[in-house]
């Protein structure tokens, strides 16, 4: 039998803010696509809040260079191009320069509130981005369930929330872990984003649709995606 490629950590990191009750449908679907793809048992997750080194506030109460989820948020704040949104690229960016992920390579999954926007060329609003092995910035405050005193309605929005953010995660991780690495495209339009995504009923499709996910809540990603993402974790 062919052999596993070589398994990195994943990190999986949240903005200040968000408390880990939000995160649960994030959780739920990392253990989901990683147990689909068999690999469960062999990664080691690593939940790591804002992922503070030491010295990472320096005199004055500023960001140290890289050692804080802070510090990349700010720089993708200081580097959007569309007013109250990250840059999600450079976020991206930013986390693989980072010197210690040259020196120790990982899966990072980022969730963050504030909205994303694609990168310097579109302004384009996005759930999420994910990069083919590196990681995946996605953003759950739009998915936020609005307070209501209906018990039954609050219980159908909070389900809703879980399965909107499950799906997510499993989308951008479906990227990272070698489904649909991009358009090449540098300011996509909706039918460029299209042909770049599964045309299934599948969790890769290529927006978020809450009729979709209800209908493939038990099996997420369509057969041909599930037999690529086995195949990502199998040496050739």
């Amino acid at each position: 039998m062919a052999r596993k490629k070589k398994f990195r950590p994943l990190h999986v990191l949240w903005q200040q803010g968000i408390t880990k009750e939000t995160l649960d449908g994030v959780f739920s679907g990392v253990a989901f696509v990683l147990s689909l793809a068999g690999v469960f048992q062999e990664f080691k997750i690593e939940l790591l809040d804002q992922r503070r080194e030491q010295y990472w506030l320096i005199k004055g109460g500023f960001l140290n260079q890289y050692r804080s989820l802070d510090w990349h948020m700010w720089w993708a704040r200081y580097n959007r191009k569309k007013p109250w949104h990250l840059n999600s690229v450079v976020l991206l960016d930013s986390l693989r320069d980072n010197p210690t992920y040259q020196i120790n390579p990982r899966y990072e999954l980022v969730a963050v509130n504030e909205p994303l926007h694609w990168d310097d060329a579109s302004l384009r609003t996005v759930g999420g981005i994910g990069r083919q092995g590196h990681g995946a910035i996605i953003s759950i405050g739009q998915y936020l369930p609005m307070p209501t005193a209906d018990y039954k309605e609050r219980k159908q929005r909070r389900f809703d929330y879980l399965i909107a953010t499950q799906m997510l995660t499993m989308h951008e991780l479906g990227h990272v872990f070698g489904l649909f690495p991009g358009t090449g495209v540098i300011n996509p339009t909706d039918d460029d984003l299209k042909a770049a995504h599964c045309q299934n009923d599948c969790v890769m499709w290529w927006q978020t649709d809450q009729t979709l996910n209800r209908i493939i809540v038990g099996r997420p990603f369509c057969p041909d995606c599930m037999a690529k993402l086995k195949q990502f974790f199998i040496a050739l």
